[in-house]
């Protein structure tokens, strides 16, 4: 699989993967969103057990299924700042404020999270509607960019 992404999550149960692109950007649109996604996984063969997560600084947008289309609707959207909402309760930068660095640490905090079976219940609600739930207690990796 050849992704351009920063974290892989693989399903303890299932041999699902979840690709996660972090970026310290806002979406203007969900169909800006389709197409950075398109890009981010242009050289990916399509793969039934394979999701794309997108988190962005306004907007996270998940495909349950790698799209193939430039323009494919995410299957679901959330507000970033309602899912990480506990992770900044501590934080005293506004989420629209922080570094890009701080930004990826923020979301690999949370993929963490979400790997050890930890999410605060708040976030545990975003996960079940969103569909991730597989996901608890799986593999994180961060990918290694060229």
């Amino acid at each position: 699989m050849s992704a351009s992404v920063d974290f892989v999550l693989e399903s303890p149960s299932t041999n699902a993967t979840l690709l996660v692109e972090a970026k310290s950007i806002n979406s203007p649109s969900p169909e800006w969103a389709a197409r950075l996604a398109r890009s981010l996984v242009a050289d990916v063969p399509p793969d039934a057990h394979s999701s794309l997560l997108l988190v962005l600084r306004n907007h996270l947008y998940l495909w349950k299924r790698i799209p193939q289309e430039d323009a494919e609707p995410p299957d679901f959207s959330g507000r970033t700042e309602d899912v990480f909402r506990p992770y900044l309760q501590h934080v005293q930068t506004p989420l629209q404020d922080i570094s890009g660095l701080s930004f990826e640490f923020l979301v690999k905090s949370w993929l963490t999270d979400l790997s050890e079976g930890s999410i605060p219940p708040s976030v545990a609600v975003w996960v079940r509607e969103a569909g991730l739930q597989e996901f608890e207690h799986g593999v994180l990796r961060e990918e290694q960019r060229n």
